[in-house]
């Protein structure tokens, strides 16, 4: 089904440009010109975990005049309050990166952080005037903060001079292009990641700590209109800034996006095909064929191993290297795993997958045959890993919570999957009425309607009651944030190598069908149908989205597992370097897919 899906290329158009990555030599310095805030304690806190603790220079940027050459010379990483002035005093090679943030939430913070610190200069100024005062004061020290301060230090401009000016602005953003990473504040767990695939570092994105952040200050809802347009005057070119940095950072981060995407599609396809198709799909642009026949030919020259995700994965499993343990989970003896299987979501396939992976498994019957803790142990056999269409009320037959699992499938594939299933079983409950009457009939049967509405809710959330279901999508959405796996039947090869990798499980390079029938897709079905599936199942539409979304960023970030460490092996550098010549567009529309996904609303400038 995924390959079918998903086999046609569609017309392609190579890009020029990838995104440049780096891996830090021993005489290299990474440079961070930390702006107040725009979380870079936190960011400095990520940095940290890269390098020695004496290799690493805080200081903030009053003492600047103190800093020279020599001062410096012994430090891997160099982050503080710097302007560009600070790059005259590093005469190793350096990395240059740095935080932006909306400058009305970055004043609105330097606020509200300065009411709270009394040891800063401007302290008793923040807690005599209010906000719409303070920001007018004369006071030197609240001026550089309030007034487009991230030009300035981008630009080279002190709190001793002049302010900045449209020509400063220009030079910040000719800065900001030629920096090795630009991060957005708004963006925060995104920034980490492309920060930690920019330099091949392990990616931390899911365990960020947040450090030095502002309590009580106050949120752009709060301050009057006519106050937060003067600030914007105050900082029009920071506005600028700001909304040119996000440009920068999007098209950065999608640049990384389409890179595992391709690395995804070759795990898929295999490698000869996506370059062929890659081919075929520009022979008609001389341009970029010639550019693309004579980049792979250098390719093919240097007879560099190609690896796919998988042969990683399957590498790094042998060496039992640390990138590989780290962040997964482990049973312990006492732990339970449940497999919630709801029907029709590729569960019999998946179970066969549980069984290469345990020696003693134990197939239940529906929730409604067990009644007791005693039922639950004689049927389980002692087995801690128990599979079967049961619910989360299963619970209360164990002695502690489960772990739980399951898999989820689009509504409208899993009814119509459902209704064939059901024509072919003559055991089921409504196998002559599924023979007799077509789909739209047979959904209008207040018992199958009964039966079929949002089954996949109901799996997660039986303790409440079914018909209230639209009104605890949020405590469902919860449950699934706490699961260690959600799989998703569409992309079902992806969901089998993450539960792998989550549960640091022995891969088997096969993948079992089971229980597969010939069903008819959605799209031979009239649009009425469609509607009146969805119309019965729109608790479950709803966290099947939440779902496939929350499996797209764990794929994601199990790619980066893969591919980021600390110290790649050459099969990983062979494998970047072949993604940097293909990787652009290889499925315009998944990549846009993967993009909204991977992302908490609209990346934009806000």
């Amino acid at each position: 089904m995924y390959q079918n899906k998903y086999s046609s290329l569609g017309a392609l158009q190579l890009s020029h440009s990838t995104l440049n990555r780096y891996h830090l030599e021993d005489d290299d310095v990474l440079v961070y010109l930390h702006i107040p805030k725009t979380a870079g304690t936190s960011f400095v806190h990520i940095l940290k975990q890269h390098f020695e603790e004496n290799k690493i220079m805080q200081q903030p940027f009053m003492t600047l005049p103190k800093v020279d050459a020599e001062s410096l010379a012994g430090y891997d990483l160099i982050s503080g309050h710097f302007t560009y002035d600070i790059l005259k005093f590093i005469s190793r090679p350096h990395f240059i990166i740095t935080m932006l943030r909306h400058p009305i939430d970055r004043v609105l913070s330097y606020y509200g952080f300065v009411r709270e610190m009394p040891k800063n200069p401007v302290h008793e100024y923040a807690n005599e005037f209010p906000f719409d005062q303070f920001i007018d004061l004369p006071h030197k020290a609240i001026r550089w903060h309030v007034y487009n301060q991230m030009t300035a230090m981008l630009s080279n401009i002190t709190m001793w001079d002049e302010p900045p000016t449209e020509d400063d602005l220009q030079l910040a953003k000719q800065n900001l292009q030629e920096m090795a990473f630009v991060g957005v504040t708004e963006f925060f767990d995104e920034s980490v990641r492309l920060l930690n695939y920019t330099f091949h570092w392990h990616d931390n994105a899911s365990q960020i700590p947040r450090h030095n952040i502002t309590r009580n200050r106050q949120q752009r809802a709060q301050v009057a209109p006519n106050v937060l347009e003067r600030l914007a005057k105050y900082n029009q070119l920071d506005l600028e800034l700001h909304q040119f940095a996000v440009g920068l950072f999007r098209q950065r981060y999608q640049q990384m996006v389409d890179e595992l995407m391709i690395a995804d599609q070759i795990y898929t396809h295999g490698y000869q095909q996506v370059v062929e198709q890659l081919q075929q799909a520009n022979k008609h642009n001389k341009e970029q064929k010639r550019w693309f026949d004579i980049r792979f030919r250098q390719l093919e020259e240097s007879t560099m191993d190609v690896e796919v995700p998988l042969q990683k994965f399957n590498l790094m499993q042998e060496q039992s290297t640390e990138d590989f343990v780290k962040n997964k989970i482990r049973l312990d003896e006492e732990d339970v795993l449940v497999f919630i299987h709801i029907p029709k979501t590729a569960g019999s396939s998946f179970i066969q997958v549980l069984q290469e992976n345990f020696e003693h498994i134990a197939n239940l019957p529906p929730i409604s045959m067990i009644e007791s803790q005693a039922d639950l142990e004689a049927l389980s056999g002692g087995s801690r890993i128990l599979v079967g269409h049961v619910t989360n009320c299963i619970e209360r037959y164990l002695p502690k919570k489960p772990l739980y699992i399951t898999m989820l499938r689009h509504p409208v594939e899993r009814t119509i999957s459902a209704y064939y299933h059901t024509q072919r079983d003559e055991d089921n409950l409504f196998h002559q009425l599924a023979c007799k009457q077509d789909l739209e009939n047979f959904l209008k049967n207040q018992q199958v309607r009964n039966y079929y509405e949002n089954l996949m809710a109901r799996h997660i959330a039986a303790d409440y009651p079914w018909q209230e279901l639209s009104q605890h999508v949020d405590i469902i959405k919860q449950r699934i944030e706490q699961m260690p796996f959600v799989g998703i039947t569409e992309y079902f090869e992806q969901s089998i190598l993450l539960l792998h990798h989550r549960f640091g499980w022995q891969y088997h390079d096969h993948l079992p069908k089971l229980n597969i029938g010939n069903t008819p897709s959605r799209n031979q079905f009239p649009q009425h149908v469609i509607d009146a599936i969805l119309e019965m199942n729109q608790v479950d539409l709803e966290i099947y989205h939440f779902a496939k979304q929350r499996f797209m960023l764990n794929y994601q970030q199990m790619l980066f597992d893969l591919f980021t460490t600390e110290h790649p092996s050459s099969a990983t550098d062979a494998i970047i370097h072949a993604l940097r010549i293909i990787y652009r567009q290889l499925v315009p529309l998944r990549a846009r897919l993967f993009l909204r996904n991977l992302r908490t609303g609209n990346l934009s400038a806000g």
